[in-house]
């Protein structure tokens, strides 16, 4: 056991804290801003498919769960993101403390310190360095939950430790969450497609029951989603849009130049945790038969000393390397793929974790084919795969070494605090891409859908400037379109939608044509580009700059310090 236990309890707390209240009050960004746009969006009348193109639209659902009944409350957008923060950490800590419960009742040789520190990584585990309800938040949400009640269902143990069947409603549950997941993240079909092949190729004597209480919610909700979206359109409508939405530029990747970019990306994570093996061989080589010693017991628990020294590695990124934030998370795709070994060339006495770990990886290919993202910045959504690591890594060394416990113990308490450090230590969205915390922030957003977040100067000062200055550029009931990464601008006044899709990484192509086309009147009379003091980063020989002066023709430009306004 490990000694001072008060001691490191007590930074865990510590470090609890800071996460949280650095993640609920400092930092920004336009993915953020996307989030917040799209359930707003929803909120205010627009329809889903129809009227919204964003690629994340059903996640919305959710979202404006949120902000509909805080604008209608408030009568605007004041501090809707901090109160969407505060919305988050307490569901985010719900979810932590299930998983927690789960795995003291299905794995109970997993020590309760051990299992605590699980539900700890979870807290300070984000897919990205966003936190709020948005899309990958509540995919990561609803996922866990669904593999959290499948556990819950076919690894419940009686007191001898043996397996006996649980409780159906847990199959429901994990249904209702998998067709929230569906919403989420269109692509997590591919999980349920998954979890209905085991269920039907598994031996019960309940199969009948098992596969209608898993599948029944998610068919039942589909149709109920279905008919909704056909009262206000056809078939061939949702069709033509539904193939509108997949021309989104931003996501527009040929299968090679895809398969390149997972292959490279992979290739450098793996070739990272293979030279860390390697090291930690080498170590150990010289240690044992050239200085002829023997490494701390500790250290000599199988894949400790590699698991510290990417951990090792993984600080050096957070501190000296160009991502920004969290990536690449090394060690949540090295516990994955540990899980996996130790199942198949050590114990397979645990099919349960097996299985588990393999459904992350579909959930983590599933995510892969919708984002356009590379796999390195994408190993966040692995988290469930590395607590199932760690589930069967706790098993394997408490057979193998009276020392097992206490090498989880600090394996766990190296992944809780470097990951609270990790997602503390930058500030997001920052004008300076790798800026820490401590010597930045010097801003504070006053007003609107930003207000009381601290920040880096200049990014508040650019939000605060748009601000002062929006309700004379864009006056309310203006119908806008906005170029730019940094939509959510538009939520500054009263105003008309002019564009189909909200993302950040928006492409301007033909697709709003076609928009203008099914909506005429959302034709914009203001055009608003994103500038630095009359610099417009769009203006040349492109398709939205000639469309603005050939089409648009404005009469009118008026430049501020960072957007420039196009009236006709």
């Amino acid at each position: 056991m490990m000694k001072n236990k008060k001691f490191w309890k007590t930074i865990c707390v510590l470090a609890i804290i800071a996460y949280t209240l650095k993640n609920l009050l400092i930092g920004t960004d336009t993915d953020e801003g996307y989030g917040i746009m799209v359930g707003y969006r929803l909120a205010m009348g627009d329809r889903l498919l129809l009227d919204m193109w964003e690629p994340h639209q059903t996640s919305a659902i959710f979202t404006a769960l949120f902000i509909g009944p805080f604008v209608r409350l408030t009568g605007g957008v004041n501090y809707l993101n901090l109160f969407l923060r505060v919305v988050f950490f307490p569901i985010q800590a719900g979810v932590s403390v299930f998983l927690y419960k789960t795995i003291r009742k299905t794995a109970p040789r997993v020590d309760a310190s051990v299992a605590a520190l699980m539900g700890l990584l979870y807290y300070v585990t984000t897919p990205k360095s966003v936190f709020i309800p948005e899309y990958s938040n509540l995919h990561n949400w609803f996922f866990s939950l669904m593999v959290l009640c499948l556990l819950r269902y076919f690894g419940t143990k009686d007191s001898e430790g043996s397996r006996v069947e649980g409780k159906l409603g847990y199959l429901v549950l994990a249904g209702i969450f998998m067709t929230c997941d569906v919403l989420a993240y269109p692509s997590m079909v591919l999980v349920f497609l998954c979890c209905m092949g085991f269920l039907l190729l598994r031996k019960s004597k309940r199969k009948v029951r098992e596969v209608l209480a898993y599948a029944l919610p998610c068919v039942l909700s589909a149709g109920v989603m279905l008919g909704y979206l056909l009262t206000y359109m056809t078939p061939q409508i949702m069709m033509q849009m539904i193939g509108e939405i997949l021309g989104e530029g931003s996501h527009q990747t040929s299968t090679a130049d895809k398969l390149l970019l997972w292959f490279g990306s992979l290739g450098k994570v793996l070739a990272i945790l293979l030279a860390a093996l390697l090291i930690a061989g080498l170590i150990r080589w010289i240690v044992e038969n050239k200085m002829k010693k023997q490494l701390p017991e500790l250290l000599r628990q199988p894949g400790m000393l590699f698991f510290l020294i990417a951990f090792v590695v993984q600080i050096g990124f957070w501190l000296f390397s160009s991502f920004n934030a969290i990536y690449p998370q090394l060690l949540l795709m090295a516990l994955s793929l540990e899980g996996i070994y130790i199942y198949l060339q050590k114990d397979r006495s645990e099919t349960l974790f097996f299985r588990w770990i393999l459904l992350v990886f579909v959930n983590y290919f599933a995510v892969l084919l919708l984002s356009n993202w590379e796999p390195m910045l994408l190993n966040t959504y692995l988290i469930m795969g590395a607590e199932a690591g760690v589930t069967a890594l706790s098993y394997y060394w408490q057979k193998t070494s009276a020392y097992g416990k206490k090498a989880l113990q600090v394996l766990c308490l190296c992944l809780v605090l470097g990951n609270a450090f990790g997602y503390s230590y930058l500030i997001l969205g920052s004008q300076e891409y790798h800026a820490s915390v401590v010597r930045n922030v010097r801003g504070i957003n006053r007003q609107g859908l930003r207000a009381g977040i601290l920040t880096d100067y200049m990014t508040a000062y650019r939000y605060n400037n748009n601000l002062e200055i929006w309700q004379e550029a864009v006056p309310d009931g203006s119908t806008v379109l906005y170029v730019g990464p940094s939509q959510f601008f538009c939520m500054f006044g009263e105003h008309i939608q002019a564009s189909p899709d909200t993302i950040c990484t928006m492409v301007y192509d033909e697709r709003l044509l076609d928009y203008w086309d099914l909506h005429p009147e959302r034709y914009p009379d203001v055009v608003v580009f994103e500038s630095s003091y009359g610099d417009i980063r769009q203006e040349g020989d492109n398709f939205i700059w000639n469309w603005l002066m050939e089409e648009f023709q404005p009469a009118e430009r008026k430049d501020y310090p960072y957007i420039a306004v196009f009236t006709r």
